[in-house]
């Protein structure tokens, strides 16, 4: 007898390898993704300006990326903290000096932009459709950076905007790197905060919207983590404390079919022997020479066979 149903994701023809360059670009759960793709030591890029949640700020931040838009001093705002901000960016890049403040993101924005020319998948996490528009300049924002309320209305991302900005997104992309693959998914984190119904309501948004990449090249295709989350796993004991992220099970569960979607089985292979290496380099032995001798031993081996299939291990 069955008392789950286990949801089955399509192989996808475009497999990442230990010679491909990957981007994961979006919501936390691109992070949780992210560090999985760098125990592994997969070449790769993890939201290198922080976190942005919404297909909007998304939009805006590849734009920028491509055109190598470098931010300005008018760009950014000094909040009540005393501390240099943007509000196309996450707070992680703001500084209590703007000269400083700058340097630093327009440095990140240059090597984003060089690890994007080359980059074989782009992977972007959508976490919401709500967004916050600066009522004085109607401008969209990335993060709100704690300032008061009364400055914003929030606001719901229509469908059609935000398949606007997907489109933008894969358009923008391929003009720098018309390869590249790029793969849409949306974060299983719920934003409970906008309310049960409004977090429901906000994720068949971005549903709707990214039905339309079915009309896409096939080098954009879709990986349904929210649905595994939501309809595969389906229980609170697969949540963290808050009952609002995954925890590590689900994360793990999650890579797994990830893992299964986009790696062949000799690429697998690979991250086992990377894998060992990773456990036996982070276990602590007792403090016998003779099992030192054996571990290091070891560890050479793996080092051997991992240089084998990545040249900058």
């Amino acid at each position: 007898m069955q008392f789950r149903t286990e949801l089955a994701v399509k192989p996808s023809t475009s497999k990442m390898e230990y010679t491909s360059k990957i981007m994961m670009i979006g919501s936390c759960f691109a992070e949780n993704i992210g560090e999985k793709l760098t125990y592994y030591h997969f070449p790769s890029m993890i939201n290198p300006m922080g976190i942005l949640f919404q297909p909007t700020a998304l939009q805006k931040w590849i734009e920028r990326v491509v055109y190598l838009k470098n931010y300005l001093e008018t760009d950014f705002f000094k909040t009540h903290e005393n501390i240099w901000q943007c509000y196309d960016l996450h707070s992680k890049n703001g500084h209590e000096n703007l000269e400083e403040a700058l340097n630093l993101a327009n440095q990140k924005l240059q090597k984003t932009h060089d690890f994007l020319l080359n980059a074989t998948h782009i992977c972007i996490t959508f976490g919401t459709a709500w967004v916050y528009e600066l009522k004085e300049s109607k401008h969209l924002v990335a993060n709100c950076h704690k300032m008061p309320a009364s400055l914003f209305e929030k606001k719901l991302l229509e469908v059609e905007e935000i398949q606007t900005s997907v489109s933008k997104i894969i358009q923008l992309i391929h003009q720098i790197n018309p390869k590249a693959s790029i793969v849409f998914t949306i974060s299983p984190v719920r934003h409970l905060k906008d309310g049960f119904v409004e977090n429901n309501l906000s994720k068949s948004h971005l549903f709707a919207a990214l039905h339309s990449i079915n009309h896409q090249p096939s080098t954009v295709n879709y990986f349904p983590s929210y649905e595994i989350m939501m309809d595969d796993l389906r229980d609170y004991r697969f949540y963290g404390a808050d009952m609002i992220h995954p925890n590590p099970i689900a994360i793990d569960y999650i890579w797994e079919k990830f893992s299964g979607v986009y790696f062949s089985e000799i690429t697998r292979n690979q991250m086992e022997i990377v894998g060992q290496w990773q456990k036996l380099k982070n276990h602590r032995t007792l403090n016998s020479s003779k099992i030192a001798t054996s571990t290091s031993s070891k560890l050479s081996t793996l080092e051997l066979q991992i240089r084998e299939f990545l040249t900058d291990f």
